[in-house]
């Protein structure tokens, strides 16, 4: 029988809330598996943290330092979201 592809974002959110053999029982893999998932997405969690310098600001902070700033008018917000990296 051939064995399924594992759904990496799957299983990192499941280990957010259960052990590693809890997950590894759930998805039928290995502990070894599991453990590497997990490197791999904090990893790439801690990435996308690094890169983002305004994650400390709300919205609201941001529109009142370019208010501040003295920028007028309206704001449109489009937000795109690369799925290549999950």
């Amino acid at each position: 029988m051939a064995r399924q592809a594992l759904n990496y974002c799957e299983v990192y959110d499941y280990l957010a809330t259960h052990t590693a053999e809890e997950t590894a029982a759930k998805f039928n893999s290995t502990d070894k598996m599991v453990a590497l998932v997990k490197r791999i997405g904090d990893a790439l969690l801690a990435r996308t943290k690094a890169s983002n310098p305004l994650e400390n600001y709300t919205p609201r902070d941001l529109m009142m330092e370019l208010a501040n700033r003295g920028y007028r008018g309206n704001l449109t917000f489009t937000q795109t979201i690369n799925i290549n990296n999950f």
